[in-house]
């Protein structure tokens, strides 16, 4: 896929979000869709402990079955993760399937299996991978030589134009190479998207790779804002990391529920414009509700069914990172639209 379709497809989005905002009624906008919860590493703070899980991947006629459902429906943009899910061999039927709908189509993976399947990770519209820091802190957390061989197929999917996203994880270890990092994102032309530890573990500050103190964590993330001011390609909008840098409870509460005297700095479309899909096929609101969410399996009820009971959901607002920035696209908030426009064209 060349620059333009990429950029086409993406710019398609407004309106197209404009177009279901004005109707009113609810669609699935965007999809989180994990496709598997097995996985090729033992992560230190995996917040699935994908290693552990007995969990059989959804069939491919199901798979297939849900994203034309999902298409009918009005998606616009579905990024699969898992587990890892370049492990299933049936990948590409599944990524290109997708585009042919018509799709914004991403993969979230650790970057090992990435040179496997250059040939459709190079017709999609971006690869998001997990890069932890410098060498020292992302094999600290990830495993020895898992730094090199991300970092390898990170400059592959660059050298074949495929725009990418790198993952970091605040650690216990990787905040004096955050900046480097960025730097690295700048020369390869790459956007970092920093996480927060409450994005991404369940084991909270009881993993000592992840036992940050708030005072840590809001330090960390008004360098960020720092940085992004500055011009390093940080994902994300500055709403989004103003948002969490002012969050009233403790990062390792990132959840108000209802009844909880909270302000919201905007409505939240989770269960209502996107969801989360986990890899056992049950649909919840979004990821910061598994396992907080009876959710139902969309093979047992349907997908819609399956999405009208995920608008059920019992939080008001929350500190996640990727949760506030849906809000705000699809909020159409005007600054943040325009910030991630800027990132397309600078970052892709």
């Amino acid at each position: 896929m060349n620059g333009f379709r990429r950029f086409s497809r993406k710019a398609l989005l407004l309106p197209r979000f404009v177009r279901a905002r004005w109707r009113g009624r609810p669609a699935p906008l965007i999809v989180g869709l994990s496709i598997t919860a097995r996985c090729n590493l033992r992560c230190s703070f995996c917040f699935g402990r994908y290693y552990e899980q007995k969990v059989e991947d959804i069939s491919l006629s199901d798979l297939l079955g849900l994203i034309e459902n999902l298409a009918d429906a009005g998606c616009l943009h579905i990024n699969y993760s898992g587990g890892e899910p370049l492990l299933r061999k049936d990948i590409p039927d599944i990524l290109r399937f997708t585009v042919d709908r018509g799709i914004i189509t991403a993969v979230s993976t650790n970057g090992i299996l990435v040179d496997r399947y250059l040939d459709v990770l190079k017709e999609i519209d971006f690869v998001s991978v997990s890069l932890d820091g410098d060498e020292a802190s992302h094999d600290r957390v990830r495993g020895a030589g898992t730094y090199r061989k991300t970092m390898d197929n990170i400059l592959l999917l660059r050298k074949e134009k495929v725009p990418v996203q790198v993952a970091c994880l605040l650690n216990r270890y990787n905040g004096d190479s955050i900046r480097g990092l960025l730097e690295l994102g700048k020369k390869h032309n790459f956007a970092v998207k920093m996480l927060i530890p409450n994005e991404e573990t369940e084991l909270g500050p009881t993993n000592p790779d992840v036992d940050l103190s708030d005072e840590e964590i809001r330090e960390a993330i008004s360098r960020i804002i720092s940085w992004q001011r500055e011009g390093f390609p940080v994902f994300f909008s500055s709403e989004t990391y103003r948002q969490a840098l002012t969050w009233p409870k403790s990062h390792w509460e990132p959840i108000a529920y209802a009844g909880e005297d909270i302000k919201e700095p905007w409505p939240c479309y989770a269960g209502r414009y996107w969801c989360q899909i986990d890899a056992d096929g049950k649909v919840y609101p979004c990821c910061a509700m598994i396992k907080n969410f009876a959710a139902l399996d969309f093979r047992e009820v349907g997908f819609d069914r399956a999405f009208r009971h995920a608008a059920t959901r019992p939080c008001r607002s929350c500190a996640y990172l990727s949760n506030n920035e849906f809000n705000q696209l699809i909020g159409l908030r005007y600054r943040s639209i325009l910030e991630n426009i800027w990132r397309t064209v600078k970052w892709s």
